[in-house]
């Protein structure tokens, strides 16, 4: 997560980046955006830290009209708005998966075909924002510290997504909720780098996504609890405790939960 601060750091050009265009994969929760990809064969650390180099990055850029949160449903006997999106999903102590285990999720689309949300408690190893920036050809943002860029999920982690405060959008961000937005454009990249961005945001690669209905079986077998969005916990809460936090919030304690996923 980040927040913008003003740094003197040194700024360098990328001259091999280049801009193309790429479509995402078929039956992706993201079908019928538009993607723009970079690719980059240069790479830099300014700091004394592992480097991670990435390469075939895409920013989903969604198509003028396009709204995936524009939706209401009545589905079980329970009006749904959007379903859950901009809702937490919280993953179940005895979660199987190890790509989950521990998770935070916060749901940015949700209707009777598919479910897509964005990890936002999971930092990617060795990959920092400055280092990202300057390997697309944006330069080094004006950043006190390390911001790291997270691991949105195990879909298509090549594509990247901004998830951020709802103060500052471009055309196609999507509303989340009235303090919440996603971005994927890539101009939001660069205007965070120039310090002209939203002041909170997460950067990240990859995203998770569930087919008709999928996620709906999990909650039934209690592979989730969903919690209400909590701005704080998405920015405010040191990354290591933020699935804790949630929790304690709830008054649940882990160790009073069943290790077996199903139902009674």
């Amino acid at each position: 997560m980040g927040r913008y601060q003003p740094s003197p750091h040194e700024r360098h050009e990328c001259p091999q980046a280049g801009p193309q265009t790429c479509t995402p994969a078929s039956g992706s929760a993201l079908a019928g955006m538009r993607f723009f990809a970079i690719y980059s064969s240069c790479s830099f650390n300014t700091r004394d830290r592992p480097m991670r180099k990435v390469t075939n990055l895409c920013f989903p850029e969604p198509a003028r009209g396009v709204r995936l949160l524009d939706i209401w449903y009545l589905k079980g006997g329970f009006a749904m708005a959007n379903y859950l999106a901009g809702q937490m999903l919280i993953a179940m102590p005895q979660m199987d998966d190890k790509r989950f285990r521990n998770s935070v999720i916060l749901i940015c689309s949700h209707d009777s075909d598919a479910a897509m949300g964005l990890i936002i408690n999971q930092p990617m190893d060795g990959l920092y924002l400055d280092e990202l920036a300057e390997q697309i050809g944006i330069g080094t943002p004006r950043f006190c510290g390390d911001v790291p860029i997270f691991n949105g999920g195990p879909v298509e982690q090549s594509r990247g997504m901004v998830l951020h405060s709802s103060e500052h959008v471009l055309p196609d961000t999507i509303t989340i909720n009235d303090r919440m937005a996603m971005t994927s454009n890539i101009k939001i990249i660069a205007e965070i780098a120039n310090g002209h961005g939203p002041t909170d945001f997460i950067v990240a690669l990859g995203h998770a996504s569930w087919s008709a209905g999928q996620l709906e079986d999990e909650l039934r077998s209690n592979v989730w609890l969903t919690m209400p969005f909590q701005e704080d916990l998405i920015f405010g809460e040191p990354m290591g405790g933020i699935w804790s936090s949630c929790y304690s919030r709830m008054g649940i304690s882990t160790a009073h939960i069943s290790p077996f996923s199903g139902n009674a």
